[in-house]
């Protein structure tokens, strides 16, 4: 699978992260593909383009391995899942309604993490995605 992220090659914004078994083209974006362990949840809030590389950085105030995990660095991904799953929500996307339910009640999930408390309970509480990954593994403790 590869991972990359789209971002607007005119401002260098960061749009959205995505995995695949390809590079998806998006018209007016350009593509940055990601090492094969970068997390998802890459957001303009979290990252941003190297003007010189083109490669995808970490923002400098964000969430860096070593630091404390902080309720605001679980939302930064969070939110980031967010963004990512919306595609799932599309209701022209073709998946069944089954599928469909199960990206909802996912994303309902995500959107209820922030009632687990601290930013540990929250990473405990973050649901496996339907597709079977866990978009957090690499906060996890245990």
């Amino acid at each position: 699978m590869k991972r990359f992220v789209h971002y607007d090659p005119a401002t260098l914004r960061i749009i959205q992260d995505n995995v695949g078994l390809d590079l998806v083209e998006r018209p007016g974006l350009a593509t940055a593909e990601l090492p094969g362990n970068t997390p998802l949840g890459i957001t303009d809030e979290t990252h941003r383009i190297d003007p010189e590389t083109l490669t995808v950085l970490p923002r400098p105030e964000a969430f860096t391995w070593g630091q404390a995990l902080t309720v605001e660095a679980v939302r930064i991904l969070r939110n980031g899942e967010l963004i990512v799953t919306d595609a799932f929500m599309v209701p022209d996307r073709p998946i069944s309604s089954e599928l469909r339910d199960a990206w909802a009640t996912y994303r309902q999930a995500l959107r209820d993490l922030p009632d687990a408390g601290d930013a540990a309970a929250m990473v405990a509480a973050w649901p496996i995605r339907p597709d079977g990954i866990d978009a957090v593994i690499h906060l996890r403790t245990d």
